[in-house]
Formats: C-alpha cells, sequence, structure tokens
C-alpha cells in the first residue's frame, strides 16, 4: 500500500483519520532512506515478526527503548540536537520526515564507529612503508634529529589502531606524543595500548567542547613551541555515515578519515611532508592535495567575525583543509598559541552551528598563508568521487551566494541552505498575508500570529517565552535589544537588499520573520513584499545516499 492508495481510502471513509495517520507514519519510516529494516529485526531478535512490522515496530516501540532505525540515524543524538523534539516525546525519525528535512535539521550516524583494517589496506600500509624508507632514505637520515610533536585528539577510541599504523610510518624519527580525549567517556584499555606503543605519551582530558580544535588550541598553552620544528595535528572521525558530502566530493563511510590520514602519514608522504617542513623555507603546512580548499562566500563571512573578535587579520580567500588533518612549521602555530584561547572558551560540541572551533580551524589553517609561507598539497591514492560539475553547479545553493540582487545572512545559509539542492528561484512580490510560518510544532501560522508581530502590538511576555525557546532549539538569539536594533535600521532603510526567503506553494518562510513582522504592522496584509523563493529539491537526501 502507497500514500495515494491511503489518501483515496481516506477520502472514501473506508479507514478513519487515526488509521490514516497511523498507516501513513509507518509509510513515512518505511519509505525513509535511514530506515534498514534487516538491520534494525537484528536488534530484536526474537520478536515475531509476522505479527508487527520492522517499521510499525521501531515507531510505536524501538525508539522509545533508544533503538536506532539503521547504522545512519542516531535516535538518541536527533533527541540531543533537538530538544524540542525531545520534549514531546515524537519519533525522531518520523519527525525528521515530516519537518526536520524541509526545516535543514542535522542527523548524526549510531555512535558506534566500526573502525576495521582490511587485508588490501595491511598491504598498502605495509607496501608504502617499505617504499617509502627505500625512496626516501637519504632524506630520512638527513632529518633524523627533526624535533617533532604530534597531536592526537581521540573522541572515538576505537580508532586508535588504524591512527597507530599510520605512527608506525614515523619510527625512523624521535618524536612526541600527546593524546587529548574526552573526559566523560574514555576506554582504559585503549590508553593502556597508548602507553605500551609509546610509554612517554602525555594525556588531557577535557570536557567535550570544541570538536577536536578546542583540545588542541589549549594543549597549545601548555608546551613550548620553540622546542619543535614541526606539529602534526590529527583526530579520529566518525566512519560510520554511508556518504559525506565534502566540498563536491563524496566520500564512502572512512574514506574521508583514511584521505586525511594518507595526505601527511602515508609511508611516503609523511617522510616527504617532514622534509619539506624542514628544508623548504617557502612551505608552511601540509595536506591531502583534494581536501585543501577555499570556503564559499558564507562560510568567509562567519570566520571573519571571529576573526575580527579576535583581532586577527585573514589572508583574503584563504585555504582551508577540510577535516583539519594537517603538518605544519611549528613557528606558525605561534599566532594562535598567543590568543591564549583555552577549552571554556569554546561552546558545547554540537553541530549545526557555525562556533569559534569551525572558525579557528580556518584560522589556524589561514595563518602560514599570513606570515608568507605557502601551503602545499600531497597527492593521495585513496577513493573519493567527484560530483559531476554541471550537475552540481545547476542545483547547487552556493549559486545564490553570487547573486547580486540580494543579500544572504551567513549564519542562516549555513544552517539552513548550505546543502540544499535548489531546482530554480526567483525574486516574487507576495501578499505579506499569504506567507506562513511552521514553529516547533510543525503547524502552520500566520505572521500576525508569530510572537515578533505580537511583541509590536505590546505583548512582551509572548516575545520572552519565543527567544527562550527559539535559543534552546535554533541556537539563534533575536533577544529585544536585537530586534528593536533591526527595527531602526529598516526605519532607515539599511540592509534594503536582504530580501525574506520563502519556499513551496505554501509560501512558508525560512528566514526574514522580524522584517516581515515589521513590515504587517506598519502596512497590513495586503502589503506586497519583495522575496526570494526557492523550488527546493526535498527528495535530494535519497538521490545523494545514491550516488556510487
Amino acid at each position: 500500500m502507497n500514500l495515494k492508495i491511503l489518501k483515496i481510502m481516506k477520502f472514501l471513509h473506508l479507514i478513519n483519520k487515526n488509521t490514516y495517520n497511523r498507516k501513513r507514519h509507518v509509510l513515512l519510516i518505511k519509505n525513509s532512506v535511514y530506515f534498514d529494516a534487516h538491520y534494525y529485526m537484528r536488534q530484536y531478535p526474537h520478536t515475531n515478526w509476522s505479527q508487527i512490522s520492522p517499521a510499525e515496530h521501531y515507531l510505536t516501540i524501538g525508539y522509545k527503548e533508544g533503538k536506532d532505525p539503521s547504522p545512519f540515524f542516531s535516535s538518541q543524538a536527533y533527541y540531543n540536537e533537538n530538544p524540542d523534539v525531545a520534549s514531546v516525546g515524537m519519533n525522531p525519525l518520523l519527525h525528521y520526515e515530516k519537518h526536520g528535512r524541509n526545516e535543514g535539521r542535522s542527523i548524526s550516524a549510531t555512535q558506534q564507529n566500526n573502525y576495521s583494517i582490511s587485508m588490501a589496506r595491511n598491504i598498502y600500509l605495509y607496501c608504502t612503508k617499505f617504499l617509502g624508507k627505500m625512496l626516501y632514505h637519504t632524506q630520512i637520515k638527513k632529518n633524523q634529529k627533526a624535533r617533532i610533536l604530534v597531536c592526537v585528539h581521540l573522541f572515538y577510541m576505537e580508532a586508535w589502531p588504524i591512527i597507530q599504523k599510520y605512527l608506525e610510518n614515523l619510527s625512523p624519527y624521535q618524536y612526541d606524543l600527546i593524546v587529548t580525549y574526552i573526559n566523560t567517556h574514555h576506554d582504559e584499555k585503549t590508553l593502556d595500548k597508548i602507553k605500551a606503543f609509546k610509554p612517554n605519551t602525555i594525556f588531557h582530558k577535557y570536557p567535550n567542547q570544541g570538536f577536536d580544535i578546542g583540545p588542541f588550541i589549549t594543549v597549545l598553552q601548555k608546551i613550548n613551541l620553540d622546542a619543535y620544528d614541526i606539529v602534526f595535528k590529527i583526530h579520529s572521525k566518525g566512519v560510520n555515515t554511508a556518504f559525506r558530502f565534502v566540498y563536491n566530493q563524496i566520500f564512502k563511510f572512512d574514506d574521508w578519515f583514511y584521505n586525511l590520514l594518507d595526505g601527511i602519514l602515508s609511508g611516503i608522504n609523511c617522510h616527504k611532508t617532514i622534509d619539506t617542513l624542514l628544508n623548504n623555507n617557502k612551505i608552511g603546512i601540509i595536506a591531502a592535495k583534494n581536501l585543501i580548499i577555499t570556503d564559499p562566500k558564507h562560510k568567509q563571512t562567519l570566520t571573519e567575525q571571529f576573526a575580527k573578535q579576535l583581532h586577527i587579520d585573514l589572508p583574503k580567500n584563504y585555504h582551508y583543509i577540510a577535516g583539519t588533518m594537517f603538518a605544519l612549521k611549528s613557528k606558525c602555530l605561534m599566532p594562535t598559541k598567543n590568543l591564549h584561547l583555552q577549552i571554556h572558551d569554546f561552546s558545547e560540541t554540537k553541530r549545526g552551528t557555525f562556533s569559534l572551533a569551525h572558525a579557528m580551524e580556518r584560522i589556524i589553517c589561514a595563518q602560514p598563508e599570513a606570515q608568507g609561507y605557502k601551503i602545499l598539497g600531497l597527492q593521495t591514492l585513496h577513493k573519493h568521487y567527484w560530483l559531476e560539475k554541471y550537475s552540481w553547479q545547476r542545483t547547487s545553493s552556493l549559486r545564490l551566494l553570487e547573486d547580486k540582487r540580494f543579500d544572504l545572512d551567513a549564519d542562516f545559509f549555513y544552517k539552513t541552505l548550505e546543502f540544499r539542492r535548489i531546482k530554480t528561484y526567483a525574486l516574487k512580490k507576495i501578499r505579506i498575508g499569504d506567507i506562513k510560518r511552521r514553529w516547533i510544532d510543525g503547524k502552520l501560522y500566520t505572521l500576525n500570529e508569530c510572537a515578533p508581530f505580537l511583541y509590536l502590538t505590546g505583548n512582551k511576555k509572548v516575545y520572552q517565552d519565543y527567544c527562550r525557546v527559539n535559543s534552546q532549539t535554533s541556537k539563534f538569539d533575536m533577544s529585544i535589544k536585537r530586534f528593536e536594533n533591526l527595527i531602526t535600521s529598516m526605519k532607515n532603510g539599511i540592509n534594503t537588499r536582504q530580501v525574506p526567503v520563502i519556499y513551496g506553494p505554501q509560501n512558508i518562510l525560512m528566514d526574514g520573520q522580524h522584517r516581515l513582522c515589521f513590515l504587517l504592522h506598519k502596512y497590513g496584509v495586503n502589503y506586497e513584499v519583495l522575496c526570494l523563493h526557492l523550488d527546493i529539491d526535498v527528495h535530494q537526501n535519497n538521490k545523494e545516499n545514491k550516488i556510487e
């Protein structure tokens, strides 16, 4: 049975509303790209599946017991990132398929990561290690006294065996090892293995703040950079996501992780990296060539905002390593060290918001260029798949940033539009009374029912409650002070190129609520406003996950 048949049955009164909703929800779960029936059934080996379908079981029972619908969707992580959904107890995958996808909410894979080294990879690691020592015998002998520091952040402790394999390529050199990990969850057995591998390893544990960047920058305050020539920065990465989209590239499962490691620590590239950073005065930082990118406009804007607060001058069109594993001259880290940032300066690790950690990973990579050095990219043999350029550009939301007719808020674009596929877009005049706003309960509201409009009519309590809930769910703070500043700017004709953003035949609002409420209060429901209307491909995730 499909949704069309259900609708016909409901129309003909063959099923009641409750039955229709239940069956519709089962179909949404069953047809979701993030539901794997075989994976799910393995979590309940003694269940009689002839009495209940896996989709219906997850919809009614499984999610309440914390079960995941597939390795690529974590029920608990979705609740953690979307507390408004957790507060009402709605099935997380159902919420995502009904509302979260269109609202741009993020998802996470299950927390267990399957790090494994296949026979083919073991052969590859062994051969490249042997080949590297043979090809770079002279350079290794010359550079044996290099002063090297390796900083490893182990969020996923299970990644250590793979990282150890790559660190073994540094065996011809003397190097110091610092390992950081999260204080709330770590594995003592893994820490013992690290001590056995390198007894003088220094360990630091931190709260889960600032991703891998917060611990790395905090460690910089504890070490004497003048005691080292080269610093390697590496970290564990989750590998359970079926596909990762990274700047026009597609990586399967652990391919991005290996690509980053190969760029600086493969049996060949590790010697090339050390020799270049020691003996080439023009190169300051090295990473995998295909992962050295230039940020799109909105991320440059967000990074520049943090850099301005930190009094840092960024090079125009700075380069950045997507994945943040690199090796660099230790002196290139001095500007970062001199910021005196500590772990408590970073927010809790959480995806979906451009934070200080996101800005600093770019600033760290940009500092060598600011000091006059160049960035060098090394070739890797690891698999990645380039998206077909014309097809990508034809539907990429990034093309909105190049349109000179309007400006988009950088934070809104990062949270909501960055990975969307926009089939078409146009500037249209729309009657302000026809624009709708979807709130956290999933319902559609007219603008005169929204908190910013009610504030303008004198109801400050409703707006204060709105600000509290909104800061918890979207991490976007539109305080009364900011709203009043916006009102003042609009009265003075400032930001006239910033237009509200809507989508769909129902004119559902994505951005610009406060501006529209001000105009509605001033001119009424029949006033026409110029909006950016988007035709969004709501099935994009299904298509992207099928890329081979």
